[in-house]
């Protein structure tokens, strides 16, 4: 398993998090088709209460049309490994400390993860965040957003390529900010493949995005979209809010 990390750290005043989307549907090939047609899928989660982490698993069927699981809310520590246990999930996640100013009532962070996964439950391609924040209760105060990337790589020989790779990621702030009652971002990753499953490094290409929002009150939500030139009916789509 390969990883890329990045990490912004930006002071503020106001701190909000806010999340959207619903999962959309895929183009239909015909049924048992094995892979899917270029698609776009989005989801939103609600952070749940400190100590809790909700997670939700979708998977598209012989049609390509997704099959969205429940949101499913569990003590951190059962949430299920997506690439990183626990204890190393802790250790990865954790940005810069974002200090905090006088008029602050808490600081917290929160965290964001997606992947997908193969049918014997590799981990292909992961995107991490977490978002570290001071808030006042009306204003984000200062803030601090990390994260980064995994990949599974393959053998060469006997594999004709190394699996999975990195191509672009990228860490940003995109609304709100310091002195506002939320400040949201995105995280994001692109991966191509060239292995086993295709010699010729052009089949397969996935985009992650995570976009946490977190919000002056202490809470958040997190988005997570996933754009796919082709999918395999043999994985599967995992995200986690906590």
């Amino acid at each position: 398993m390969h990883q890329k990390k990045f990490t912004i750290i930006v002071w503020s005043m106001l701190f909000v998090l806010a999340g959207l989307g619903d999962p959309s549907h895929a183009q239909s090939p015909p049924p048992g088709y094995g892979d899917c047609p270029p698609g776009v899928i989005s989801t939103t989660i609600d952070a749940p209460p400190a100590g809790k982490a909700s997670f939700r698993t979708i998977r598209l069927d012989e049609h390509c049309r997704p099959v969205v699981g429940p949101v499913v809310t569990v003590p951190i520590s059962q949430l299920p490994t997506i690439a990183l246990n626990p204890q190393s999930r802790q250790t990865v996640l954790e940005p810069s400390a974002a200090g905090e100013q006088g008029n602050a009532r808490g600081t917290t962070t929160y965290y964001a993860e997606q992947a997908v996964h193969d049918i014997v439950n590799i981990t292909l391609n992961k995107v991490y965040s977490s978002i570290s924040f001071t808030y006042s209760g009306s204003q984000i105060v200062s803030y601090s957003a990390g994260g980064g990337t995994l990949t599974h790589r393959e053998n060469k020989p006997p594999s004709c390529g190394k699996g999975w790779k990195l191509k672009v990621q990228s860490n940003m702030q995109i609304t709100g900010g310091v002195g506002l009652p939320w400040v949201g971002f995105v995280q994001s990753g692109e991966f191509k493949y060239k292995g086993l499953f295709d010699c010729s490094g052009t089949i397969y290409y996935n985009k992650l995005w995570n976009y946490p929002t977190v919000y002056a009150s202490g809470t958040g939500s997190c988005r997570f979209t996933q754009e796919y030139r082709t999918w395999s009916l043999l994985w599967y789509w995992t995200m986690a809010c906590y």
